[in-house]
């Protein structure tokens, strides 16, 4: 952590600061705005403001969740902060750095993390800029600057990594490895992870790969989803069998949907089965799996102008995704699974 800078709050009269003070009084300014910038995780959820965790119940609930749960949904409305909790939930992880308020998961040293999007593209700014900060600026994402090491470029995406090494407490080096959808699916094999992070819905095959992946290590498995494409089959099973935590309301039809996707699924040749990993599917509801739902009701950080202009320039059948989190069921063009 870095040293406290003390800036002299008492004992100065009115009129009586110099040109010279003023100017000192501004240089410890910027070295504060400086040190924050590069702080990493310090610098969210920080205490006695409007964005304490304390004010934000549901985002502190994904977390807990990690310690029971082996896998978490977080499905997050436009701007409810979803990709910065899964970033969070890397840098905390991969450098050590447990906030005092920390209930979720724990491990005793460094860990391999996979954060994954949809392309190379969008992996770069999106998930790897919440970690690292935007390309010029690196160290002032989620990790620390302090913490930041050894570095691999990701061939054919500009300013884009393949892997990163992140300096963990206990003196070693903990490793993040940014990949995408668009990768092929034996690029998913090979060693053990901690946890894998999943921003935006991912294939199953995909999401096959990487619960193996974690199965070895009692890891975890987060996705993070803001569902504008619609039900897909994963995520429909997974909101059919697991634990709704922090309020979140189960979604009318969602059964009958899984149900039908199931069996359209079993008629496909080309389905590819979901894979549990290491438990038997009548398990995966007790403990296994949990969802928390953040709609912009949740969060501190949006005016209602800002939520009025964005749901005038939203179709009306997102209009729930955009501002809850929560995917739209039923007939239509956009959404072709029947109810009745």
């Amino acid at each position: 952590m870095t040293d406290k800078i003390e800036i002299p709050t008492s004992g100065v009269e009115a009129g009586s600061i110099s040109n010279s003070d003023l100017l000192e009084l501004a240089e410890l300014i910027e070295e504060l705005e400086r040190r924050n910038e590069f702080s990493g995780i310090a610098k969210r959820f920080q205490a006695n403001t409007p964005y304490s965790i304390d004010n934000l119940p549901k985002h502190k609930a994904f977390f807990d969740a990690t310690q029971n749960y082996r896998e978490i949904l977080l499905l997050g409305g436009n701007r409810s902060g979803k990709t910065q909790s899964g970033a969070f939930l890397c840098a905390v992880l991969a450098t050590g750095l447990y906030p005092e308020w920390w209930d979720g998961i724990r491990f005793d040293g460094p860990v391999n993390i996979w954060a994954v999007g949809k392309t190379g593209q969008t992996t770069r700014d999106t998930v790897q800029e919440a970690l690292m900060g935007p390309t010029g600026a690196e160290g002032t994402g989620l990790i620390p600057k302090s913490c930041i090491g050894k570095k691999v470029r990701l061939p054919g995406t500009p300013n884009a990594y393949d892997t990163v090494e992140v300096l963990h407490t206990s003196g070693k080096w903990s490793t993040i490895g940014f990949k995408s959808y668009k990768q092929d699916t034996p690029s998913f094999y090979g060693t053990a992870k901690h946890l894998v992070w999943l921003d935006e819905p991912c294939p199953e095959d995909i999401y096959n790969e990487c619960l193996i992946r974690t199965a070895t290590t009692n890891g975890r498995v987060v996705h993070t989803i803001t569902p504008k494409e619609g039900l897909t089959r994963l995520l429909a099973d997974f909101l059919a069998n697991c634990d709704l935590l922090a309020g979140t309301e189960k979604i009318e039809g969602i059964d009958k949907a899984a149900a039908m996707m199931l069996m359209e699924s079993n008629q496909s040749a080309a389905a590819i089965p979901i894979n549990y990993g290491d438990i038997t599917k009548t398990q995966v509801a007790n403990h296994h799996r949990a969802a928390v739902a953040i709609g912009w009701d949740d969060i501190p950080w949006m005016s209602d102008q800002t939520k009025k202009e964005i749901l005038d320039s939203t179709p009306p059948h997102l209009r729930d995704t955009v501002s809850k989190g929560i995917p739209t069921i039923g007939d239509g063009a956009i959404y072709t699974i029947p109810l009745a």
